[in-house]
């Protein structure tokens, strides 16, 4: 039995198999679409809405079938923008609000941190600003007709849930391992968030290389090789560049306010902030 047949395996015996479900199946693009029309199916005839839009956009962009086109093509569309009231409006709220660390799930403050590193001298790192959802501003990107709209085409139905999230990375001189160990994504990986999911991430930062850009390899949302396909989401450096051209390799770089939508199952990562904090809207459909 290969590798990636035991590892299926081993998940079915060791958890319930409606939780295994939509980590075994999501990863299929096929299953996708299926689940996706059958969502569309339940919604054309008003069993099962979807999100409604926002009355304003506050999300620019092109229209909604060049989204989806890049979607498509390359797993993601980058060049979103939201303007700088947004913005401002994004971050003076959430600076105002406790985060709460990943892994230890510590609450600690902005002003807490200093050097990426909290009164006590341990790592701030990365976390979750707490009650977003309570920001107006926040609301609104995620409520954008113009994404909805795209998505609806995308994924062949309306999103009937949204996440909103922003979140913090402090810089510092931590090493990788350090960073991983609070639950960083410095390898690259493929998400499996259940049968359908979409992400749309907003810098709310300056961001470029040193300070915590996203990572992504154009087109593999769909183009895997099957043995990784079936098996653990994670891989190297090394094992992208033997398998991706260098070209496919895309830092996503840019001020803030820049926006980009991607199909997370795409192979993605972070790269983790060393010259300044990182800030970032981080919004999931599905």
């Amino acid at each position: 039995m290969g590798a990636w047949a035991s590892n299926l395996l081993s998940r079915l015996q060791n958890v319930p198999l409606r939780e295994n479900l939509p980590n075994l199946l999501g990863r299929f693009s096929g299953v996708r679409s299926a689940y996706g029309r059958t969502i569309g199916g339940f919604q054309r005839l008003g069993a099962l809405p979807g999100i409604t839009p926002a009355r304003e956009e506050v999300v620019r962009g092109p229209r909604p079938a060049a989204l989806v086109e890049a979607l498509e093509r390359e797993s993601a569309h980058i060049g979103l923008e939201l303007s700088s009231e947004t913005v401002d409006a994004i971050v003076t709220a959430s600076r105002a609000l406790p985060v709460r660390q990943w892994f230890t799930l510590r609450q600690f403050r902005f002003e807490d941190v200093h050097d990426g590193r909290l009164p006590d001298g341990s790592p701030a790192l990365i976390g979750d600003v707490l009650g977003v959802d309570g920001i107006a501003a926040a609301r609104a990107v995620a409520h954008s007709p113009r994404i909805l709209g795209a998505l609806e085409h995308y994924m062949h139905y309306r999103p009937i849930g949204v996440d909103v999230r922003v979140l913090a990375s402090f810089a510092g001189d931590f090493s990788d391992d350090t960073w991983r160990a609070y639950g960083q994504t410095l390898d690259f990986q493929f998400d499996i968030h259940g049968f359908s999911f979409i992400d749309a991430n907003y810098y709310l930062t300056d961001v470029d290389a040193s300070s915590g850009a996203h990572v992504l390899v154009h087109g593999t949302h769909r183009k895997k090789p099957l043995s990784w396909l079936l098996g653990q989401p994670r891989r190297s450096d090394d094992e992208v560049a033997r398998v991706y051209a260098s070209e496919n390799v895309r830092t996503i770089a840019g001020p803030r306010g820049l926006g980009f939508l991607e199909d997370s199952s795409c192979y993605h990562k972070a790269l983790p902030p060393k010259t300044r904090d990182c800030l970032m809207l981080h919004i999931r459909y599905y």
